[in-house]
């Protein structure tokens, strides 16, 4: 039995399909749906085998491989990482940080320096409640489906940054979020050619999915279409594999995490994983 632990949000919906439609072929999979940073927490302490996990941990959590190339990134717009404000940017100290979050945590502090102010920013965590946030903080973070939710009834004089076109305006490069990881153990091309089989299906099923979910998350067809076909981006990709390098080297220069290996996908197809 693989354990696997996946994250709730929308835009985790279509790497998840095959499992959800296909029973049968599912036998072998034990599935918990949680958190990014819960996801994270499970496969390091070993009780799950693999996880959709937030980017910024592949370099926190010993012996991780990338198992296939799935993933949750942005190739710009990605309307579910927020950055609200009262403030101008220049102003910003303390940011109330969504507790499920941990690769857009770095982000920020990345964007803070390299793009918003040049000055640190205290990130204080926080539930993601937009209001409660910003009564406490000069800012706050607030990612998937809290901040698909938000954009339906803004805060008055508050300012809504989204970070992955911010990142896309610093770098010229897609963002990626989460990728699934597995323990080297469990990290067999068998497991990455799975993984890609539930999004493939997810991707090839989407009009399905806009029509279920708008209804499960009380957003409209139009809004979770364009989220899923336009701001979301599915695959880890030679792009996106570079924007992830970036990223981790100037996370790693601000303290945020060890750079101290390469990105390890274990591939579809039997022999040696792929090194980048």
């Amino acid at each position: 039995m693989v354990r696997v632990s996946t994250i709730s949000f929308l835009n985790t919906v279509p790497l998840m399909r095959g499992f959800d439609r296909s029973v049968g072929a599912t036998s072998d999979y034990e599935v918990w749906f949680t958190t990014p940073s819960q996801c994270a927490d499970q496969l390091r302490a070993g009780i799950a085998d693999v996880g959709l996990i937030p980017a910024i941990e592949y370099q926190r959590i010993p012996g991780l491989v990338v198992a296939g190339n799935a993933a949750i990134a942005t190739p710009g717009v990605v309307r579910s990482i927020l950055l609200l404000s009262r403030v101008p940017l220049n102003q910003v100290r303390t940011v109330a940080a969504d507790t499920a979050s941990r690769t857009s945590v770095a982000l920020t502090q990345i964007l803070f320096q390299r793009r918003f102010s040049g000055q640190p920013v205290q990130m204080l965590p926080h539930a993601a409640h937009p209001a409660a946030m910003l009564a406490k903080c000069d800012a706050a973070l607030v990612i998937g489906d809290p901040a698909l939710q938000y954009a339906k009834a803004p805060l008055d004089g508050v300012i809504a940054i989204d970070l992955g076109s911010e990142w896309f305006a610093l770098t010229g490069k897609p963002f990626v979020f989460a990728f699934w990881a597995a323990h080297a153990a469990a990290a067999t091309p068998e497991l990455a050619a799975t993984l890609e089989s539930w999004r493939d299906r997810g991707i090839a099923e989407i009009e399905e999915i806009v029509r279920e979910e708008s209804v499960k998350r009380y957003l409209s067809p139009e809004i979770v279409r364009a989220y899923l076909t336009e701001n979301i981006h599915f695959t880890l990709d030679a792009a996106c594999q570079e924007g992830l390098e970036l990223y981790y080297r100037w996370a790693a220069e601000l303290g945020l995490a060890p750079l101290d290996r390469p990105l390890e996908i274990i591939r579809t197809e039997a022999g040696a994983p792929a090194t980048c």
